[in-house]
């Protein structure tokens, strides 16, 4: 993974007693106490953020039916796509009109 990581440390100290939400322009920020600086946490953060959600063995992928299992590369299955919410049944009667 090559992934850019632009992130200024300060001493904890200067984070002060005042406890707050980060901001916007406080993203980049990280705080170390101490002489050293743990970067395990970073690394953890940035590969989380970094990794894809849904990987797939090309851009033209077709995947896995999630349902059976069946690899939709190579073939197909009969499986129900498409799961309504049984809340929103009823406004399926409004398409068929």
């Amino acid at each position: 993974m090559d992934v850019p990581v632009n992130v200024v440390y300060h001493p904890v100290k200067e984070l002060g007693d005042d406890r707050h939400g980060l901001k916007d322009d406080e993203m980049d920020t990280g705080f170390y106490q101490g002489d050293e600086l743990d970067l395990q946490e970073l690394i953890r953060e940035q590969v989380m953020l970094n990794i894809e959600m849904k990987p797939l063995c090309d851009e033209n992928c077709r995947g896995i039916c999630s349902q059976c299992g069946t690899d939709l590369n190579t073939g197909t299955c009969s499986c129900e796509t498409k799961k309504i919410d049984s809340r929103l049944e009823v406004l399926k009667k409004l398409l068929e009109k």
